[in-house]
């Protein structure tokens, strides 16, 4: 085999692996439209579940954190919020100290400071699923930021 049928065989399977790793981003990008056109759904337990891109944590120490964005959870009831980034949590709302809301590249972010010093950050992919959530959660547990709060004003204002 001379150096000529080496660097044709080279090219061919680099072109071969960009090929495969398109259509595999290809295809979990459209998984990842699906899952986030579907509306939010009711479960029997009262909990209301939400598409979301990804779910991330940040623990009081800069180097602790995770994130989940293959199979995030997150949903909402009258008991609390639970979400799952890499085990299924359940958090009362007396245990969020801060909620707030801030953009990102490809949509918006919803921020919960635990009251242990723990940040969530729940990424979804429109604001009015976000405006939603911050109507179900009890405005006199949780203390919110001015950004979080114009845009639970703005998704509560056309259902009055």
């Amino acid at each position: 085999m001379d150096d000529s049928e080496l660097w044709m065989m080279v090219g061919a399977s680099t072109a071969f692996g960009v090929l495969l790793s398109a259509v595999l981003l290809f295809w979990f990008f459209r998984g990842q439209r699906r899952r986030l056109s579907v509306p939010p759904s009711m479960g029997a337990d009262g909990m209301t579940s939400f598409p979301v891109r990804g779910i991330s944590t940040q623990s009081r120490l800069i180097v602790g954190g995770s994130h989940n964005s293959i199979n995030p959870l997150f949903a909402i009831g009258p008991g609390g919020i639970d979400l799952r980034v890499l085990r299924r949590q359940h958090l009362a709302f007396s245990d969020i100290a801060k909620i707030d809301v801030r953009k990102t590249l490809v949509g918006q972010m919803l921020v919960l400071k635990h009251v242990d010093g723990r940040v969530y950050a729940i990424r979804f992919g429109n604001a009015d699923h976000i405006g939603r959530v911050l109507t179900l959660v009890p405005a006199y547990t949780v203390s919110m930021t001015e950004a979080a709060t114009r845009l639970r004003d703005g998704a509560a204002a056309p259902s009055r």
